[in-house]
């Protein structure tokens, strides 16, 4: 666990295994794992993120839950390739659209995190944090 692969904001108020869920439903959009195509094994994730194993069970629970994800008898786990989870994909990229553009407003923030799925949220601000310490790293970097 010296070396993750990604990396996850673990000293703020996001909670790590929404962002751990968030990351891997980002990965499957992505076309990371293909049709066909098992996801890392628990222990794998866990090293690759450097996380506990329970945050790690945490994350698949709420991937199975969202039906981002299924599980097979074996206990793999499989991207769900459905019109329903292209619906949701298009739905969240709609909602991530919105949300850059208006995160500065924090009451249009507030009405918009209301109505919408906690992971999107965390996932969302996880997103907006890690832009910040890029810029933040670029500044320190050209100084």
């Amino acid at each position: 666990m010296e070396n993750p692969k990604y990396h996850l904001f673990k000293d703020t108020e996001l909670l790590i295994w929404a962002q751990l869920a968030d990351h891997i439903s980002t990965r499957i959009e992505q076309c990371e794992f293909s049709f066909g195509d098992s996801l890392p094994s628990k222990k794998m994730l866990a090293s690759e993120y450097a996380v506990s194993p329970t945050t790690v069970r945490r994350a698949i629970a709420d991937l199975l839950r969202r039906n981002v994800v299924t599980r097979t008898p074996g206990g793999r786990l499989f991207p769900v390739i459905t019109g329903e989870a292209e619906s949701m994909k298009l739905t969240r990229r709609w909602w991530r659209k919105l949300a850059w553009q208006i995160h500065d407003n924090p009451d249009a923030m507030d009405s918009l995190e209301l109505y919408s799925p906690r992971a999107w949220v965390h996932g969302f601000r996880a997103d907006v944090r890690r832009k910040a310490m890029a810029e933040e790293h670029q500044a320190g970097a050209t100084a």
